[in-house]
């Protein structure tokens, strides 16, 4: 009787198993679909995968997972591909309770983009700032803090040799209004990037010093705002670079530490 009841039990199990499985096929084939046609690109439900062209930017759409076995994490992850030729860093997310001391010391920049509840809740490491500020409009705020009770960040990385801006929030987002939303957010501050420099570079155009029959162009003042943004790129990101090491450096020392304690236990008990 006991087998019969096991048999049962495990034969019911793997039933509903299957049968999620099956729904979530269905879901993903229905969310991937609507927009692999709406990207105007393509998609690959096996991948989970579309892409295509958001306003005339590059826009890939993923769901993802991260870790494995019980520490699987699932995400959705949107690349808007920016130009090359415009250095950028670009990091948002919440405020976490370590930011504002590594704030205070110069191991975190957070750009003020003159927003209260947006500057209150998120963190912005971002370079060149005056760049940063223009990007980050009310439009594209407003919709960052509808998501302020999801883990979520926005990041500038390298995939494939080509610079992408990637939204990556802690969900897989199969709603398809939800979904496209997050496209045309990222499509919006990738596309701003061209005209936000431009807007930028304005402010300091080479300037006529010469006469009204011999013009002469000065452009000292241009050309040292734009090695002042390089820096200031080159700054912001050896800070992260800094912290990312100090971080492994700690993980390191914590797994030691741990080994160590072990080896005592171990001893002690024997």
């Amino acid at each position: 009787m006991a087998a019969l009841v096991t048999i049962l039990f495990v034969g019911g199990l793997i039933v509903v198993i299957l049968i999620g499985n099956e729904k979530q096929k269905k879901k993903l084939e229905m969310t991937f679909g609507w927009m692999g046609e709406k990207l105007g690109g393509g998609k690959d439900v096996e991948q989970r995968l579309a892409w295509g062209d958001v306003g005339g930017a590059k826009i890939w759409f993923r769901m993802t997972t991260r870790g494995s076995g019980k520490s699987t994490t699932y995400w959705t992850e949107v690349d808007a591909e920016i130009p090359e030729k415009y250095p950028l860093l670009l990091l948002v997310r919440k405020h976490g309770w370590l930011d504002k001391g590594k704030i205070e010391r110069g191991e975190m920049v957070d750009v003020v983009v003159g927003d209260a509840e947006f500057d209150e809740r998120f963190l912005v490491e971002a370079a060149p700032a005056e760049v940063a500020r223009i990007l980050l409009d009310p439009r594209e705020r407003s919709y960052l803090l509808q998501l302020v009770n999801l883990q979520f960040d926005i990041d500038t990385i390298r995939t494939a040799e080509k610079p992408v801006l990637r939204l990556s929030v802690r969900d897989w987002i199969y709603d398809i209004n939800d979904a496209m939303r997050a496209c045309e957010a990222m499509a919006a501050i990738a596309g701003r990037v061209r005209a936000a420099y431009a807007a930028v570079e304005s402010a300091t155009e080479a300037r006529d010093v010469g006469s009204p029959y011999r013009p002469q162009l000065d452009d000292t003042e241009a050309r040292g705002a734009a090695e002042a943004r390089l820096a200031e790129v080159a700054r912001v990101d050896g800070l992260r670079t800094s912290r990312l090491a100090n971080q492994q450096a700690f993980a390191v020392v914590m797994v030691l530490l741990f080994v160590v304690f072990a080896m005592i236990a171990i001893a002690s008990g024997s």
